[in-house]
């Protein structure tokens, strides 16, 4: 059982701040916005070349904590998608560090880019590049709180988006309208990564 608590959506976009507050038990038309009193650290600002950022967070007031977070990307028509690049394939010494086999690893970030690139293209889109919650806090409604958020902001623009997931997180991601459009195997199947899409909403 989950102690009482309430969460606080916290949105950075490239062109503005809001705070969006609801209970993990509130109906989706409940969710309010109110403008940021504090502007949000330079550290989760950044925008990539042709593209923009908008991070979510959802934080508990008791422990005052980040339990969970979401980036989303948007990718411009006919720009440069964000990540990493065959023809730059040169990763920071500390995570570099981390690999018990660099070789998989720069295969793995490369297949990841590959794949975004043969089912997104040039198309101007949503790119959701990070989704995480503390795993303390896992089932609590976080995951779907940032996922509600995330598909709004998506349909707002009538906009495709596009993930790669875990089988594990894939379930959460087909109920907010992803489809599978490649499994990728790795380390004899011992990992695998979804490519999902969502379309577009129609608009009337």
């Amino acid at each position: 059982m989950f102690p009482s608590y309430h969460l606080y959506l916290q949105i950075y976009h490239h062109r503005k701040s809001s705070l969006s507050t609801r209970t993990p038990n509130s109906p989706r038309h409940s969710l309010r916005r109110i403008p940021l009193r504090h502007p949000p650290r330079a550290g989760l600002l950044h925008q990539h070349n042709n593209s923009h950022l908008a991070i979510a967070k959802v934080i508990s007031l008791s422990p005052p904590v980040v339990v969970g977070l979401a980036k989303w990307v948007f990718v411009l028509e006919n720009s440069t998608l964000p990540g990493l690049f065959p023809s730059d394939m040169d990763l920071p010494r500390e995570v570099m560090d981390h690999m018990t086999d660099p070789d998989l690893g720069m295969a793995f970030f490369s297949d990841q880019h590959a794949r975004h690139q043969k089912y997104m293209g040039s198309k101007a889109h949503w790119y959701l590049a990070l989704i995480a919650t503390r795993p303390e806090y896992k089932g609590s409604g976080v995951g779907r709180l940032l996922m509600e958020w995330g598909v709004m902001m998506v349909d707002e623009g009538s906009h495709e988006a596009y993930l790669e997931a875990s089988p594990a997180g894939k379930p959460l991601f087909e109920k907010y309208g992803f489809h599978v459009e490649k499994v990728a195997e790795y380390l004899e199947g011992r990992y695998v990564e979804c490519s999902m899409i969502r379309d577009a909403m129609k608009t009337e």
